[in-house]
């Protein structure tokens, strides 16, 4: 089934309907992070998933502020991309919950790369909007794109772990260690 995705004329509904999209990657990124922080306590990735799903709270917040503050409604678009999220969070879901495995690791964490990815794009389009959009929130803008950096490259840390254990892919040696 197509699901109709509207295409509004205006730059200003288009910027509705991109912050809409955020907020529903937001949600899948929350239960994706919380269920592996969850299979993951105690552990270094479990820790990083806690100060991460801290940061995610706070950061939907400030996604949410700067829609009101913008009087950004967005109409059809919510109800196709929850719809949208609803289903890959739900296939995540069955993919990670039947019997965790070390390719589980694996593909939580490759969600949560691309939705980090994704976010530090929208803190960077909102930093540019700041200047000829007043009513967006008095925020620093680059301080939540250094942040979002600084997630992707903790999770991509994890990620590689991950990977080597799942896949049984050597380490790499101190001798190959360019640094």
């Amino acid at each position: 089934m197509e699901l109709p995705i509207p295409t509004p004329d205006d730059p200003r509904a288009r910027l509705g309907h991109h912050l809409a999209t955020h907020q529903a990657g937001a949600a899948l990124a929350m239960s994706t992070a919380q269920r592996a922080r969850a299979a993951e306590e105690g552990t270094d990735l479990g820790r990083a998933l806690a100060t991460f799903l801290d940061e995610l709270e706070d950061e939907r917040d400030t996604l949410r502020r700067a829609q009101r503050a913008l009087d950004l409604e967005p109409a059809g678009v919510v109800g196709v991309v929850r719809t949208a999220t609803d289903g890959a969070r739900r296939l995540l879901h069955l993919a990670t919950t039947a019997r965790r495995t070390p390719l589980t690791r694996v593909l939580e964490l490759e969600v949560l790369v691309t939705g980090v990815t994704g976010k530090m794009r929208v803190w960077e389009v909102l930093g540019e909007l700041a200047d000829q959009e007043p009513d967006l929130p008095d925020v620093d803008w680059e301080a939540l794109v250094v942040r979002a950096r600084g997630q992707r490259e903790v999770l991509l840390a994890h990620h590689r772990q991950a990977a080597r254990e799942a896949f049984a892919i050597a380490a790499p040696s101190a001798a190959d260690d360019p640094g």
